[in-house]
């Protein structure tokens, strides 16, 4: 029996915000009772919001803000994200790194981007995490591979232009999963 049916959305730049979705989805496909796809944002129809009774958002961070059109998607859509249960992950590199510690995930992620875009759209998401990405240094540009490759040698950082480098902890995210999949059971049970 159904008793949940949610959605985990995705907006990024270099594949890692849907990498990260698309394992959510799977994962949150296997808790009992639940039903979930899995959509990016750029793709997703409206009709797609109708049934869902919970959804996550996996968007990452350039540049020190949250990909605009996770923004957009927000700002457009506040009355359906405060009427069921919610959750945010993070997807940012160097923020990640910079604060020294991953954020667990049913603490409010404490870094600058995460909170702009919360304030920017009044978005309040019953679950947050702050989840470390993927060097990608193949898909960047030539002048976006410079640049993070003197960062990344400057932190002790793998450097290899030919590779990408990922820092994932896939374990939090799964804890994140099933954290967010037992309060939409929850409340899909009231």
């Amino acid at each position: 029996m159904i008793r949940s049916r949610l959605l985990v959305v995705h907006s990024g730049r270099y594949g890692q915000s849907e990498k990260i979705a698309r394992f959510l989805a799977a994962d949150l496909e296997n808790w009992p009772g639940c039903e979930c796809r899995c959509e990016g944002l750029a793709q997703l129809a409206e009709d797609q919001l109708e049934d869902c009774q919970g959804l996550v958002m996996v968007t990452s961070v350039h540049y020190g803000r949250v990909v605009a059109p996770s923004t957009g998607w927000a700002l457009r859509h506040r009355q359906f994200l405060s009427a069921v249960p919610t959750a945010l992950a993070v997807v940012s590199l160097s923020e990640g790194r910079r604060a020294g510690a991953r954020s667990r995930p049913s603490e409010p992620a404490l870094h600058g981007p995460t909170q702009t875009f919360l304030a920017k759209t009044g978005w309040r998401p019953d679950r947050i995490a702050l989840v470390e990405g993927a060097l990608e240094y193949p898909k960047y540009s030539p002048i976006n591979r410079r640049a993070i490759h003197c960062l990344e040698r400057a932190l002790g950082r793998p450097t290899d232009l030919n590779q990408s480098h990922e820092y994932t902890d896939w374990d939090q995210v799964a804890r994140f999963g099933r954290d967010f999949a037992a309060l939409a059971d929850q409340s899909a049970s009231r």
